[in-house]
């Protein structure tokens, strides 16, 4: 995109002083031969007149006006060309300056010797031209193409400067009749450009633009968007608008010459995976949204959310915020890739570990001031999602802030972008989470998003994670998180040693305590804050920490274990370009084995050390192995070839699905049947020396054969998705003493009695196709229900598939869902109950079919 910087040669904006200003008009040494506008149709001469698609502006002084009169202004004039092929008529020929789309005509110079040109038509033929095709094009066109008008006009004043250099022809310096128009060119052109935006017939038009065009529309708009444009909300707001509609980003957001070190991604998380690249001679970060076999359709929605949200982020400069280059869409397609510079020392936690003897009170105040911008940024920008996991470190050892504005793209998609085991409010940081975004209901709101308020609250969170290198509530489960800050208006306690070594002494403690005020608007502003750091930081000296060592390791290293002879297959043969589904910690491919379908689950390992994470899947992986019955998923072995570094858990391939997606294409299925199964399969888990406890029992773990039986999944991994990130948020499952031990005054963890619980639920998805507590929106309510002892309405019995709860199954379900888990009955003894009364129902509609 061209800027003012890129003026003809020997023409400086400096020159013309305040260019919002009035314009004065250009002055001539000769008067204008008047009969040159009128002679239009002169023998011998060809003459060409087009009407102008917007205004032609004569801008001069009143004595050398083309009609004797005031400066014509607004005027559909007419365009004159003289493109005679013998000679040019001795009058003024004509500057074409074809800026914001109108075309302005400045007669220049009167030419006192015709002949000088004769035979050097062909340097102005090519001009002309354009000029007529510019002209040709509607309102929007003229937007669409400026850039490329705007470099051509630069062009061909540089190129006639160049003429008049080689031809004796008396002028004007060119400073005097272009400038001026240059620099208004940009006042007139944001009028323009508001007026086109508004227009519903031209939006129309904008919107049946092909991409490309599209997108130099939307650059334009985003050219004119800056600091000193009096319309740049406008502008903004409507950018948004356009690409929120479109999914089209504007082309300068784009960046090329983008490539990838490394087939497989460094970092992840539960939305994006994180490559290594490189980037106009400097390493880059290529951040890139996953996108799934299923779902594809929900893609182009979070696409857009997301296209939404980079307008803003590519204007941000600040020395503690990360640095945002741009989109590349060329590596990763149809993915779009975020670029970003390349932090080698990772995030705030890496690099503690790494350097624990740095000055962390100065950490604290880089995360401040760089909040500090973000809030004060116009429009205001709300991180969401602050935490020391989101702030990555540089090469000078500051804090840069990342990840601000993704928390909005993720939460509009969340139930794309998150499996359906991470469903508590916010999208699972809820250890960051201020009280009222926990629960709303407190302070009379229906719901509250992430505000300013909020970050203040999180900014004290990644206080504490800064001195003690722990998460808040570290010894508590998420939920129980929840329930102590949402409803007991609890705060993390405070350290002790070393946390006040490393600088959390009584005075940044005070100002902790002020970010975590319970009412949002007693909260301190972040300007506060980072003004009462500063001042704490000016006396303080940082204490002489000595350094630690780091734990090492390889992929290599961590199967090189005779354990993993038993695990490891060959032959796995990946097929498909991308996964299937995913979740936070893994995703699912396509795969063969063996002349069979499978599915190949990769769990997502980062970082260098692998051996704890290979110990763990190692050890579930050899659980797995040996479970054999037909409710329970089949367990073939492990594969490490196609997924290197990390491995791919292996299984059939089930096409029918998940037992909810099963039950959606086959509505006549006999669902108590289908629930008998089930508790089959956990009653066999749970009869297992040593038992196997689920841990995450839910339709959606639970699949279908082909022989239409269904299959207990994931069985052996919950406990490994417990140590990636405390336990996993699915309260609408989850037993009351898991919810929160303190209330229920149990703290035992997943055991063969939440189990029971979880199953009692899952009946209740069988049976009517939705998740538990459908009628409460907020997995926060759910929560403060479950732990007061509440549980799911009864469905009513008179129709569809929730007519199977009859008076029996409630019984048994409700005897699942006691509060104390010691009065929940064993799998066992359920599956007896459930089968006994599901063959007496057989055995009642057969008698019923025999004398009727």
């Amino acid at each position: 995109m061209t800027d003012k910087s890129e003026l003809p040669d020997g023409i400086s904006p400096s020159a013309t002083g305040n260019s919002r200003g009035k314009t004065k008009g250009v002055q001539f040494n000769d008067p204008v031969d008047s009969t040159f506008y009128d002679d239009a149709t002169t023998q011998g001469a060809k003459w060409t007149s087009i009407k102008a698609d917007l205004r032609v502006t004569f801008d001069l002084p009143d004595d050398e006006s083309p009609d004797g009169g005031t400066t014509c202004s607004d005027t559909r004039g007419k365009i004159l060309m003289n493109l005679n092929e013998q000679h040019i008529r001795p009058v003024d020929d004509v500057l074409w300056q074809v800026l914001s789309g109108r075309l302005k005509i400045y007669p220049v110079r009167h030419i006192k010797n015709s002949e000088v040109l004769k035979g050097q038509e062909s340097l102005y033929q090519p001009f002309w031209q354009k000029a007529l095709d510019w002209m040709k094009k509607d309102t929007v066109g003229v937007l669409v193409d400026h850039d490329e008008i705007y470099r051509s006009i630069v062009e061909m004043v540089n190129h006639l400067k160049a003429v008049e250099r080689n031809f004796t022809v008396e002028s004007h310096p060119w400073s005097e009749i272009t400038i001026h128009s240059f620099l208004r060119d940009y006042d007139d052109l944001e009028a323009f450009a508001e007026q086109t935006i508004r227009s519903v017939d031209l939006r129309e038009r904008i919107y049946s633009l092909d991409p490309s065009s599209f997108r130099r529309f939307l650059s334009v708009l985003q050219m004119l968007s800056n600091d000193t444009c009096t319309r740049k909300r406008v502008f903004e707001r409507y950018i948004k608008k356009f690409v929120a509609k479109t999914g089209i980003l504007p082309q300068n957001l784009f960046v090329e010459g983008v490539s990838k070190i490394g087939e497989n991604p460094l970092v992840g998380g539960g939305f994006a995976d994180v490559y290594k690249g490189y980037f106009q001679g400097r390493f880059v970060a290529l951040k890139v949204l996953r996108v799934f076999e299923r779902g594809k359709t929900d893609y182009d929605a979070l696409r857009r959310s997301f296209c939404r949200e980079t307008i803003l982020w590519q204007k941000f400069d600040n020395a503690n915020v990360l640095p945002f280059y741009g989109i590349c869409e060329d590596i990763f397609r149809p993915k779009l890739a975020m670029v970003s510079p390349w932090m080698e020392n990772g995030d705030m936690i890496k690099y503690l570990k790494h350097n624990p003897g740095v000055d962390r009170r100065n950490l604290v105040l880089g995360v401040a001031e760089g909040l500090q911008y973000l809030h004060s940024f116009k429009p205001t920008v709300v991180h969401g999602d602050l935490r020391a996991a989101n702030v990555v470190i540089d090469d000078d050892g500051q804090p840069r802030i990342a990840d601000f504005g993704l928390t909005k793209v993720i939460d509009s998609q969340a139930s794309l972008l998150l499996d359906n085991s991470t469903s508590l409010d916010g999208g699972g940081n809820v250890r960051w989470h201020s009280p009222e975004v926990l629960h709303p209901s407190r302070f009379n709101l229906q719901h509250c998003g992430v505000t300013k308020e909020s970050d203040i609250y999180a900014f004290a969170c990644v206080c504490l994670e800064i001195f003690t290198g722990k998460i808040p509530f570290w010894n508590l489960v998420d939920s129980a998180v929840v329930m102590e800050v949402g409803v007991n208006d609890k705060r993390p306690p405070r350290p002790s040693e070393p946390a006040t070594r490393m600088g959390l002494d009584d005075h940044m403690w005070a100002v902790m305590e002020t970010c975590w005020i319970t009412q949002p608007g007693d909260r301190m502003t972040i300007s506060k804050v980072v003004e009462q750091i500063s001042d704490l930081n000016a006396t303080y000296e940082a204490p002489n920490v000595s350094s630690m060592t780091v734990p090492t390791g390889t992929m290599h290293d961590a199967i090189d274990d005779p354990d993993w002879a038993i695990l490891l297959v060959r032959g796995v043969r990946r097929t498909g370009e991308v996964p299937v589904t995913g979740g936070g910690f893994a995703d699912i491919w396509r795969g063969e084995f063996r002349g069979k379908h499978v599915a190949l689950k990769v769990i997502r390992t980062f970082g260098g050390n692998f051996h704890e994470m290979f110990s763990m899947i190692k050890f579930e992986a050899l659980t797995m192995l040996r479970v054999n019955h037909v409710n329970v998923l089949p367990f073939y072995g492990v594969c490490n070839d196609e997924f290197q570094p990390n491995v791919a858990l292996i299984t059939p391939w089930m096409e029918n699905g998940d037992l909810l997606r099963y039950l959606t294409h086959n509505i006549d299925a006999n669902r108590l049947s289908l629930a008998c199964e089930v508790l089959s399969g956990l009653s066999y888990l749970h009869g297992l020396k040593p038992k196997i406890v689920h841990g995450d029992l839910k339709a959606a773990n639970v699949l279908v054969d082909s022989n239409f039986r269904p299959r207990l999944s994931d069985f052996g991994l919950s406990k490994f998705y417990d140590s990636l990130a405390s336990l996993r948020g699915t309260p609408r499952w989850q037993a009351p003493e898991l919810l929160s031990p303190d209330t229920v005054g149990v703290n035992v963890g997943k055991t063969t009695a939440s189990d029971i619980y979880a199953f009692a639920c899952l009946c209740l998805e069988v049976f009517t196709g939705k998740p538990p507590f459908r009628e409460l929106s907020s997995d926060t309510q759910v929560l403060m229900t479950v732990v007061k002892g509440g549980r799911p309405k009864r469905p009513p019995q008179h129709s569809g598939s929730s007519a199977g709860i009859d008076d029996t199954v409630w019984k048994i379900i409700t005897h699942c869902w006691a509060q104390n888990r010691e009065n929940r009955p064993s799998a066992e003894k359920v599956f007896r109950a459930l089968e006994m009364h599901e063959s007496l129902l057989r055995t009642q509609a057969e008698l019923k079919e025999m004398f009727i």
